[in-house]
């Protein structure tokens, strides 16, 4: 009878053994949904591409010189920007992730440098993006109280 007990195999798991493999799972499945979940980066990125496009349409549209006259309205009516940036209405209106606006118009201290803003920027985002900014753009100002993210760029 003792032999009889000793040649059978244990097959199976305990339970402990689930448990512990449950747990375990649980915690990486937890990692993964709020990496997965991440929009502050993907609208972080989405900033970012946005003011690179109407930066570089700007410049392109203005070939070097100067940019006088120069709007969201005018750079979407001549196709320079879709409506993936300009908007539905083509003037940047509610056109970033945020529902906010995106302008561009020349700056105040010369008709060689262009503005760029986004309205309605998160506080969780807008310090990010200024700092990619930081060594590209001529001026970078985040405004957290009022949600403006103000860009300078040109010579």
């Amino acid at each position: 009878m003792f032999e009889k007990k000793m040649s059978k195999l244990q097959k199976g798991f305990t339970l402990v053994e689930l448990v512990v493999s449950l747990a375990v799972l649980g915690i990486l499945m937890a990692v993964a949904a709020t990496a997965y979940n991440d929009t502050g980066l993907a609208e972080s990125n989405r900033l970012q591409s946005d003011v690179d496009k109407i930066s570089k349409q700007a410049v392109k549209y203005a070939s070097g010189g100067t940019f006088t006259g120069i709007s969201m309205a005018l750079l979407c009516a001549d196709e320079y920007l879709n409506v993936d940036v300009g908007g539905t209405a083509g003037d940047g209106t509610g056109a970033n992730p945020w529902a906010g606006n995106y302008t561009i118009s020349v700056a105040t201290t010369s008709p060689n440098r262009f503005s760029v803003k986004a309205t309605a920027v998160p506080t969780n985002i807008g310090p990010s993006v200024a700092k990619y900014y930081k060594n590209t753009a001529r001026s970078v100002q985040y405004t957290p109280a009022s949600k403006l993210f103000e860009l300078i760029f040109g010579t």
